[in-house]
């Protein structure tokens, strides 16, 4: 009897630790160690070693030459006079077939560039949005 009591738990246990496993590197919005960029959407032209070499006072014209035209835009909401470019967005799994023990949400890197008054970048920044 102690020994079945003894292999149910090891079972369960085993099956508890594979179910962490599985959630940690397949569940919805964590960050995809195999392919972090999974769920990034941008365009064409846009890459992350790209948007590294966009510097401080280039202008729009520049900008769309090396990484092309944003995906969406909008004013800033602190800055009514700057506007901030969105190269990235959510979603690319979504439109895409997924294997059946992935999720198809991951987290995203968010890649934007503040534009000021004169059309020159003012800052640019980056990081993982987990929604």
């Amino acid at each position: 009897m102690i020994r079945i009591v003894r292999k149910l738990i090891w079972s369960l246990l085993f099956f508890i630790s594979i179910l962490g496993l599985w959630i940690f590197f397949f569940g919805p919005e964590q960050y995809f160690v195999f392919d972090p960029y999974i769920d990034t959407e941008w365009n064409d032209q846009f890459s992350p070693a790209k948007f590294e070499i966009i510097e401080s006072e280039m202008d729009t014209v520049e900008i769309f030459q090396r990484i092309g035209t944003p995906l969406y835009q909008e004013k800033d909401f602190n800055d009514s006079t700057s506007i901030n470019l969105y190269y990235s967005m959510d979603g690319k799994l979504s439109k895409t077939m997924v294997p059946w023990y992935m999720s198809q949400d991951y987290a995203w890197c968010n890649f934007s560039i503040k534009i000021n008054a004169e059309g020159k970048v003012e800052s640019k920044s980056n990081g993982w949005c987990y929604d």
